[in-house]
């Protein structure tokens, strides 16, 4: 130690630089190792698939050489749904023809309730993959073995619920998947599952996503789920269910879609008390733009279509100019049950939020059209116009508001003297509207097609 000190004295003396005795580690060097780590793991996790795949494969050799055998059955899909649900054993499920010794085992024991439900699972994680996934379960048949099973279960819970996990996840696929769940007859199960377990809420939850996903295709499949009472079970579920927040979502969004449909769709709504299930969602979850948005979408596209067939009238405004006939039947539901009161302060609270506030301006001014003096009455009594110079404000950038304000100012002055009054004495308003007016000329396109968003009323 002293002929150390005496060294690093004697170095300091002479101000010589010590050399360094420990070895430096190159960027080279570590790059290597860092290469040769990932090249480990890699080969780990290749092992590790390469056994999974044998696994996969020697229970599915047992389903098929013991088909006949339930015990065999059952326990190899209860090791199937845990294999499958790490890496890529779903897709080497799928490679390996496991869906059709699924649906086959389903079809030969189809009333053993643990297969059914043990089955029902495991596609239920196949078809949440992808669309090849998806189509691979259509391919095998695998629609009509669930509902097969729903069928003969009507009684058991967990099989109807986990079918019906199932088959949304396979809905809300392509139109050939769609089309495969409406002819092997899914909507008139889902909506018996339903009705028969009311007060489950995952059930209700895995119904309504069920048909929401069909609402969301084509005119037809809208029409199927309206004639099989499917509207009149998602709302019977909203209703049952009112503090379930996923299912109010769920609801909302169903009837959202079905509103994107025809009249038909529209009265179909009316029936099953639809549009006052939107309004109690509005109201029970006012801090959940989600739900206001989709709300408003129904009233806008409600409110479209009313417009589309000369639904507005004077309905008891003072000085009209949609003539005396007064409301439809459709724009009476939406007064009765106080729709444009719910939307002004539902969009109130959100309207600092651009889609909220856009879709929301949209269902105003639809319903304005549409309804006539009274649905002007209303705007006028709980400071809707208010409202409308309030979003502009908040979005005095975003020309797609603003033309859907114009809209709005421009039909409520269409239908009652009372709202031209409040236009020409409010200053604000007044300024508001001369500056959507010039927005509107300055644009090039209508405002019922300027919105960014493909669920908007003008599709």
């Amino acid at each position: 130690m002293a002929s150390l000190r005496s060294r690093i004295k004697s170095l300091a003396e002479s101000g010589a630089e010590p050399a360094l005795s420990l070895p430096e580690i190159s960027p080279r060097s570590r790059l290597i190792d860092a290469v040769k780590e990932t090249r480990k793991r890699q080969s780990l996790k290749d092992k590790a698939e390469e056994q999974r795949s044998a696994v996969v494969s020697a229970y599915l050799f047992s389903m098929d050489a013991h088909p006949d055998l339930g015990a065999v059955q059952e326990e190899a899909m209860v090791a199937l749904c845990h294999l499958i649900a790490k890496g890529n054993g779903i897709r080497t499920l799928v490679k390996t023809g496991g869906v059709d010794s699924i649906v086959l085992a389903m079809r030969l024991h189809v009333k053993s309730a643990n297969i059914q439900q043990k089955g029902s699972t495991a596609l239920s994680q196949v078809a949440v993959v992808d669309g090849p996934c998806r189509a691979a379960i259509v391919a095998a048949d695998g629609v009509s073995a669930l509902v097969e099973a729903m069928n003969h279960h009507g009684s058991t819970a967990g099989v109807l619920e986990r079918c019906c996990t199932a088959l949304a996840a396979i809905a809300g696929g392509d139109s050939v998947c769609k089309a495969a769940c409406v002819n092997a007859g899914v909507v008139p199960a889902a909506v018996s599952a339903m009705t028969e377990f009311l007060r489950r809420g995952t059930m209700q939850v895995g119904g309504a996503t069920l048909l929401s996903h069909l609402a969301a295709g084509e005119e037809e499949l809208r029409i199927g789920v309206v004639s099989s009472g499917g509207l009149i079970a998602v709302c019977d579920g909203m209703r049952e269910h009112g503090g379930l927040l996923q299912m109010q979502q769920i609801g909302c969004q169903c009837l959202h879609n079905m509103s994107r449909g025809s009249l038909h769709c529209i009265q179909g709504i009316c029936e099953a008390d639809g549009l006052k299930r939107c309004v109690c969602a509005c109201r029970w979850y006012p801090t959940q733009p989600f739900i206001t948005h989709l709300v408003a979408g129904v009233f806008a596209n409600l409110g479209q279509i009313e417009a589309a067939r000369g639904g507005g009238g004077s309905g008891g405004g003072s000085g009209s100019a949609g003539g005396s006939a007064g409301p439809s039947a459709i724009m009476r539901e939406v007064l009765d049950v106080h729709a444009i009161p719910a939307l002004i302060h539902a969009i109130d609270r959100h309207k600092t939020k651009a889609p909220v506030a856009e879709r929301g301006l949209a269902a105003f001014g639809n319903l304005l059209l549409s309804g006539g003096g009274l649905a002007a009455a209303q705007a006028v009594r709980h400071r809707g116009l208010d409202l409308v110079s309030d979003c502009m404000r908040s979005h005095s950038k975003n020309m797609h508001i603003l033309l859907q304000a114009c809209n709005c100012y421009i039909n409520a002055a269409a239908v009652s003297l009372e709202v031209k009054e409040v236009i020409a004495t409010n200053p604000q308003v007044r300024t508001q509207h001369s500056i959507s007016q010039s927005a509107k000329h300055r644009s090039t396109s209508t405002c019922r097609t300027t919105s960014p968003f493909p669920t908007h009323t003008c599709r």
